[in-house]
């Protein structure tokens, strides 16, 4: 019963989110939800049943009439269907996966730099500035270059932890959990999409893709997290909490 009203909380932008429509950000803010009631300490297996209930109703929202755009469950669909290019749903909602793949299997472990070989590899896909940002990182710095970004996010999210480990008041402690889980979630998830492991959904790279309001609130909340690390509010316990 003690998770019902976080729920309730989180369930009314998650829904308005996607009136616009735009699913990705609206699932992006139900794994925050999860990791911040789990570090807050609410049960395992209470999270494991609220899970298998949101299954259930993902299934309800995608089998039942005028919950989710068409576009939406085409998507998901030509993902789920990926191999059988014989169909004409995957070939017109996968064309973006399998130009992605197309450019990042062309990279070379130093890259092709930021030339006209480049520009030539990229003439075929979409969104390449803002959400399919990371093909364009590997196939100009290669994979060499694709590791020393994925080691940067994971550094910057381990200091971020880190300043969630320092600090000893609860709501400072899950703001810091909790940003570094947005940046984490969006890393994978658009990682994931553009190599062709995850449905495609509007999911930005943080700090890498062209968007100014991605950029923005990125910043605020690492200028959040940078305030929790360094005012040190009143204690109302010994112990570290």
């Amino acid at each position: 019963r003690g998770l019902a009203f976080p729920f309730a909380l989180t369930m009314l932008p998650v829904l308005l989110i996607m009136k616009q429509p735009d699913l990705g950000t609206a699932l992006l803010l139900l794994p925050l939800l999860f990791v911040l009631l789990y570090v807050a300490g609410a049960q395992p297996r209470h999270l494991g049943i609220v899970a298998v209930a949101g299954l259930v109703a993902g299934l309800v929202l995608f089998f039942v009439p005028g919950l989710m755009n068409e576009y939406q469950k085409n998507r998901v669909r030509a993902f789920l269907l990926q191999g059988s290019n014989d169909t004409a749903l995957v070939r017109s909602h996968n064309h973006q996966i399998e130009q992605s793949k197309m450019v990042v299997g062309t990279g070379s472990f130093w890259g092709s730099g930021t030339g006209e070989e480049t520009r030539s590899a990229l003439r075929f896909l979409p969104e390449r500035h803002s959400d399919f940002i990371f093909p364009v990182v590997i196939h100009a710095y290669g994979l060499a270059g694709a590791t020393l970004l994925f080691m940067l996010y994971l550094l910057f999210i381990g200091l971020i932890l880190r300043t969630a480990l320092k600090v000893r008041e609860p709501s400072g402690r899950l703001l810091a959990v909790g940003v570094a889980s947005l940046f984490a979630c969006q890393m994978v998830i658009n990682l994931g999409m553009t190599l062709g492991l995850l449905p495609i959904v509007g999911m930005p790279l943080p700090f890498l893709s062209y968007g100014g309001s991605s950029m923005l609130v990125s910043f605020m909340a690492l200028g959040l997290v940078l305030n929790v690390g360094s005012d040190h509010p009143v204690e109302f316990g010994r112990g570290d909490w």
